[in-house]
């Protein structure tokens, strides 16, 4: 069954949506909902420079420090790359820093992409 076929049944024995159809994104072990910087889309009127030369943008990914969150990061930023074909990183920078989370203050990998 895929996850558009799928429903979950609610305590009282209605159905509702697929988290996949709610913005909640599934793993075995990470569960994410979409963010809304991820729904933020900004036309911006500087056109990213694929010459090789000079950063004009930064997207900002930041993810636990865990070996499963670090294997979403990689597939976030691939799908990113993908979804940007007129992307050329120039610089990455990387920091661990803390966030606030569900379970208190979380370390996290912090990082910069200059494209």
């Amino acid at each position: 069954m895929s996850p558009e076929q799928s429903f979950n049944t609610s305590k009282n024995g209605g159905t509702k949506k697929n988290d996949a159809e709610n913005g909640v994104m599934k793993s075995a072990k990470i569960r994410t909902t979409t963010s809304a910087l991820d729904a933020h889309k900004h036309e911006f009127t500087r056109p990213t420079n694929v010459t090789g030369t000079g950063a004009t943008r930064i997207r900002t990914f930041h993810v636990r420090l865990s070996e499963s969150a670090m294997q979403f990061l990689d597939d976030h930023i691939n799908e990113w790359m993908d979804d940007n074909p007129d992307v050329e990183v120039k610089a990455v920078c990387t920091t661990i820093g803390a966030f606030e989370g569900k379970r208190g203050t979380e370390q996290n990998l912090i990082m910069n992409v200059w494209y």
